[in-house]
């Protein structure tokens, strides 16, 4: 039985004639999820409990929003969200919902794609998102695409450069 702050390894033995399942738990605390975005795609609306991220926020008629675990919240703010990103870019998502005491932040990716983000690269490793020249980097945490505001990464590109006449 492992003990506080030991590693453990586990061995599993195969045998081809049989199938298998091998399953993991994760008993580290989700706290280090506080600050950063999770792109979601099934979420649709951006959403988070911090409030004092928009910079105008008004009440709206109530909406109920399923998560993931199939729990219900109720929304009655909806505002102007703006993430800074990196030290010279701002992401703002005009129709963001606010609800009290949500401890996750969530970008839908789905308004992403509508407001003109392109997916760039999706593997299990990184999901990027281009705008023109802005560039969203969401790594790979524990089974979710996070983007951590101003991570250490490159936040513009050259999308395209026209070729010298000779």
């Amino acid at each position: 039985m492992p003990v506080e702050d030991d590693d453990q390894v586990n061995v599993l033995q195969h045998d081809e004639e049989e199938g298998f399942i091998l399953a993991t738990t994760d008993d580290i605390p989700r706290s280090d999820l506080e600050g950063v975005w999770i792109l979601d795609s099934a979420c649709t609306a951006d959403v988070t409990g911090n409030k004092t991220l928009f910079t105008k926020l008004a009440r709206t008629q109530m909406s109920a929003l399923q998560l993931a675990d199939n729990s219900t919240v109720q929304s009655m703010h909806m505002g102007l969200l703006s993430i800074q990103v990196d030290a010279d870019h701002r992401l703002d998502r005009p129709k963001a919902k606010f609800v009290p005491n949500l401890k996750k932040n969530l970008l839908s990716f789905r308004l992403l794609l509508r407001d003109g983000f392109q997916v760039a690269k999706w593997d299990l490793d990184v999901a990027i998102m281009i705008l023109d020249t802005f560039v969203l980097k969401f790594t790979h945490h524990r089974g979710l695409y996070v983007l951590q505001p101003y991570e250490e990464h490159i936040n513009s590109c050259l999308v395209r450069q026209s070729t010298p006449k000779l």
